[in-house]
């Protein structure tokens, strides 16, 4: 591995990756009584406590058109409701949440679509071929990152765009801060908001073949961002994870942060090594220390606690156990972790994984098991959940709360999933009864929004 002037990469990489039942609030079921998947249409639940404030079920869905100029309504082009393009701008902090997915029709066309997170229902849908999806809570931008690129997941080979966006909540309409062209394009589900940085994994084409790439952007200004620098993958590396927190040691203010880049190396027939290496950014990308995690099988998965300096793998290890594990490392140096065993997972391969943290929960699927496992995050007590459809990317939702799992296979294809605590080291899921999404397509990706001041209730 190696760190290098920025250049114009080309895309992107691979992978990643017995509780008790408290009484369920009244917009829950138990996990007994939940179906496969949430039906279409129903009437619109957003009155009340469960109103996503700001957030109604309002906006037309647009069928496409061209994609609108800087500064324009983003919704599938101009026209709209014959109201003025208004940059909503950053706003206060926000106390309401969003759902913001890419999407795909039965005829591969793809759409990016906005959701009320505490029902599901669709507030608006625009034509656009969104490849990867991120937001950013920082109280000076309060903005969607959404990149484009013609396929999904887009090519190693290939380039995508980016656009820089607002959403009015009062009106569901888009509005396009700033585009930028010819980008590496990103791994989708890989990518960390820095402090005017935005990184993620890519690859760049070396001698003809895609490699695995580290891609840093400058998003100081939202209008024009710009690509600060890059980091290709040694020989024999691929990379397969990205975290990371704002700041640095000393100043949590300061531009850029810190990366835990995760490295799979000295690779055989039947598994791999994993390696966790440090990446400070700034104006430019300093690798820092590297530490062996462990080996592995299948895909991986990773997941950062905000509240604490904790870091969590998930991997199946080839180490003594056929397992999946969860290693549990607090502070810098990733020492002495905690480790317990997901005992019901039965692929190779993790499809997300996700922090409930005002639940002290995690929460992972089972591609090939078809499950939603969740964990408490000390205990390491599990509760498992039958998705039916091979476990994807999950998102946790902090203002209804939820966890929103997604499947691709279907539309809408969305579930929700609300984790507690239950005593001092147990966990409770149940399923949403209110989450009914109303959503034509099928997800791929999202992200959730987080207000930069949010704090657990």
């Amino acid at each position: 591995m190696r760190v290098h002037p920025s250049a114009s990469l080309l895309a992107l990489l691979t992978v990643v990756g017995a509780c008790s039942i408290i009484n369920a609030p009244d917009d829950v079921v138990t996990e007994a009584a939940a179906g496969s998947s949430s039906s279409n249409g129903g009437n619109d639940s957003t009155g009340g406590k469960d109103s996503a404030a700001g957030v109604g079920n309002v906006g037309a869905t647009s069928d496409g058109g061209d994609p609108p100029a800087i500064g324009g309504d983003g919704s599938g082009g101009a026209g709209g409701d014959g109201g003025t393009d208004v940059d909503p701008g950053v706003g206060p902090n926000p106390t309401s949440g969003l759902v913001v997915l890419g999407t795909q029709d039965d005829k591969g066309a793809r759409y990016l679509s906005a959701l009320n997170p505490r029902t599901g229902k669709e507030i608006s849908s625009e034509k656009l071929q969104v490849a990867a999806v991120a937001y950013d809570e920082a109280a000076g931008h309060h903005a969607w990152f959404v990149f484009t690129a013609s396929a999904f997941p887009a090519s190693p080979t290939g380039a995508a765009d980016l656009e820089v966006r607002r959403i009015n909540d009062a009106t569901g309409k888009w509005f396009v801060v700033g585009r930028v062209t010819a980008l590496p394009p990103p791994e989708p589900d890989q990518i960390v908001v820095l402090n005017d940085r935005l990184a993620y994994l890519s690859h760049r084409v070396v001698g003809g073949k895609a490699v695995s790439a580290l891609t840093v952007l400058d998003t100081s200004d939202l209008k024009n961002v710009t690509e600060v620098d890059s980091l290709n993958a040694g020989a024999g590396e691929t990379f397969v994870g990205l975290t990371g927190d704002r700041g640095s040691d000393v100043n949590a203010e300061a531009p850029g942060g810190r990366l835990r880049l995760m490295v799979a190396n000295a690779c055989t027939a039947t598994d791999c090594a994993l390696d966790a290496t440090q990446i400070f950014v700034g104006d430019s990308l300093t690798a820092g220390t590297s530490v062996a995690i462990d080996r592995f099988v299948g895909r991986p998965a990773f997941a950062k606690a905000r509240s604490e300096d904790k870091l969590f793998v998930a991997l199946r290890s080839t180490s003594g156990t056929s397992r999946l594990l969860i290693r549990s490392y607090t502070g810098p140096d990733l020492k002495s972790p905690t480790n317990f065993t997901i005992n019901n997972f039965m692929g190779d391969e993790v499809g997300g994984f996700t922090l409930a943290e005002c639940g002290s929960a995690g929460v992972i699927t089972d591609v090939v098991g078809n499950q939603l496992i969740a964990f408490h995050l000390v205990s390491g007590t599990q509760h498992v959940v039958d998705l039916v459809t091979p476990g994807g990317p999950v998102y946790t939702e902090p203002f209804a709360p939820s966890v929103i799992a997604l499947d691709a296979t279907l539309a809408p294809g969305l579930r929700a999933f609300e984790v507690s605590k239950s005593g001092a080291m147990n966990i409770a899921i149940n399923e949403r009864s209110i989450w009914q999404p109303n959503g034509i397509y099928k997800p791929l990706t999202g992200a959730t929004r987080r207000g930069e001041a949010f704090k657990c209730p």
